[in-house]
């Protein structure tokens, strides 16, 4: 939050991530949590480290925290709910495409130029593999030697009817379609 920012400022005469950088912990493995507030020069740094930034959405509106900058949606990032405002990852990556709509003031700011499925793919990659990167762990993809952590959805739904499946699975999905998963090949929901 900006005061927390201007505290940081006071106390070490730098802004928070100048801190971390000065202190050697500006890497691939770090991860800012929220990052609402960034200052300038910020989302160039987390990105020339290979850095990741978490957002959680609906946290960040329920607390009226802000939103993640537009200039931030082509860094490394992943989703996380930490306020119990909603458990629902897929609403959280649907949140940060209408949080970027809200600002820049257009749809499909998330999205890949070129792509006819790229909104769906994007947020469906933040949501998996953007997450295994923050983590530091091999994951968010199906590939011969990869860890099978896997969610089945049931796309039998209602408010599937119509919609291509990527699309379904990333813009309309909640957890109530989730009808199987699996961490590292064992069965969990089925």
């Amino acid at each position: 939050q900006p005061a927390e920012l201007e505290a940081c400022r006071v106390e070490h005469g730098m802004d928070p991530l100048q801190v971390f950088e000065n202190a050697g912990l500006l890497h691939e493995r770090f991860c800012a949590v929220h990052l609402t507030h960034p200052a300038p020069g910020d989302i160039g740094r987390l990105r020339r480290a290979g850095a990741s930034i978490a957002v959680c959405p609906t946290t960040e509106l329920d607390l009226g925290d802000g939103f993640l900058p537009v200039d931030a949606r082509r860094a490394n990032l992943c989703v996380g709910s930490d306020s119990h405002a909603a458990i629902d990852p897929w609403l959280e990556i649907r949140s940060l495409e209408l949080h970027a709509r809200a600002l820049a003031g257009q749809r499909n700011v998330m999205a890949p130029v070129d792509d006819r499925h790229g909104l769906a793919r994007r947020l469906l990659d933040i949501g998996s593999r953007g997450g295994a990167r923050a983590l530091g762990i091999d994951g968010g993809r199906i590939a011969p030697g990869a860890p099978a952590s896997l969610v089945a959805l049931d796309l039998d739904r209602p408010a599937a009817v119509g919609v291509p499946p990527l699309e379904a699975a990333a813009l309309v999905a909640t957890p109530a379609w989730v009808s199987h998963s699996w961490s590292l090949g064992r069965p969990l929901v089925v």
